[in-house]
């Protein structure tokens, strides 16, 4: 049985749909609308001085403009609790 999952940027708990995307620092994000407001705090630069080193390691020296196309590539993917099977199914 899959452990429910809970958004890392938001705290909702319990999902019963969640969007799993590689832009750090967080991974899953309980909809596409937190996915975009996380992608709106790193335009503003709110806060993600931890992890601009990482990035200019793997040589992404716009934060935003990354986040941004990997929203609109669709480069993330998108889970949806099966309460009959008691797991996440990937669409």
């Amino acid at each position: 049985m899959s452990k429910k999952r809970y958004c890392e940027r938001c705290g909702e708990e319990n999902l019963d749909t969640y969007v799993s995307t590689d832009i750090r620092p967080f991974y899953e994000y309980c909809s596409t609308d937190c996915l975009n407001g996380h992608i709106v705090d790193v335009k503003f630069d709110i806060d993600w001085a931890d992890i601009k080193k990482d990035y200019k390691k793997e040589s992404i020296t716009d934060l935003y403009e990354y986040a941004k196309q990997k929203l609109e590539k669709g480069d993330y993917d998108f889970f949806n609790w099966n309460e009959q099977k008691k797991e996440y199914d990937n669409d």
